[in-house]
């Protein structure tokens, strides 16, 4: 899945790739990595999967059941602390997430050919 949305952003970025829009990409990347927590605690599927998943990131015991404990759908424990604990830059990194801003801002520093 990371392979996929990586192609798109690659093609994001070189068509707007003259555009203003640091913010936006900004914005657009953490969306996509709250997604990707989303996605990757629905994976745990129930509560002692999340749990496992976010100890073996990382996350103290007791702060990873506390959340797979919680009552709150989704995409809300995607937005928690523990979950931005375990899935941090670091680990979109190691995963292979492309970087939107990062590499804008290359693009912007590359002296253009002709």
């Amino acid at each position: 899945m990371i392979d996929e949305i990586n192609v798109l952003m690659r093609g994001w970025l070189h068509y707007f790739r003259h555009a203003k829009m640091k913010m936006k990409l900004v914005k657009l990347l953490s969306w996509l990595r709250r997604r990707l927590r989303c996605f990757r605690l629905k994976q745990g599927k129930r509560n002692i999967g999340v749990a496992r998943l976010l100890k073996g990131l990382g996350v103290p015991k007791w702060r990873s059941w506390l959340l797979a404990l919680s009552s709150k759908g989704w995409l809300t424990k995607s937005g928690s602390p523990q979950s931005h604990e375990a899935m941090n830059l670091s680990w979109f990194t190691k995963i292979g997430l492309f970087d939107l801003s990062a590499n804008y801002c290359l693009q912007l520093m590359k002296p253009p050919s002709t």
